[in-house]
């Protein structure tokens, strides 16, 4: 496609009018006493606030960790307690260790050790 001269000097014209415009433009609103300086007053406040917020995920996270143990140890204290169950005790102890073990594997065997602590433990410690 061949195209004619004079579209071409025209918007070769009017690209560096825009190019010198723009130039001056930016000029005038430069400011050149501004320093780039980055830190300000608030960068100590800022900084603390940050550390702080740090500090305080590492704590929940620490105490999650911890439940979350809680929660694992429970559940191999209710396994074995399974264990230690007869056929005469707990007519269904192989369900309740399937439960018990599947849950722990999956991470929610707090759920059927907290239902195997109030409902058949209980009542069979109750009958004592």
């Amino acid at each position: 496609m061949k195209i004619p001269g004079g579209i071409l000097a025209k918007s070769a014209v009017v690209l560096t009018t825009i190019a010198a415009l723009s130039t001056t433009v930016l000029a005038a609103v430069d400011d050149y006493s501004y320093s780039y300086s980055t830190a300000s007053d608030l960068d100590p406040v800022f900084g603390g606030l940050i550390a702080s917020l740090g500090v305080g995920f590492y704590i929940i996270a620490c105490c999650m960790g911890l439940i979350g143990l809680l929660f694992v140890v429970f559940n191999i204290w209710m396994i074995i307690d399974v264990l230690k169950r007869t056929e005469v005790e707990l007519p269904n102890k192989t369900m309740w260790m399937v439960l018990l073990i599947v849950g722990l594997l999956m991470s929610f065997g707090w759920i059927p050790s907290l239902i195997y602590f109030f409902g058949p433990r209980k009542s069979m410690n109750a009958g004592k």
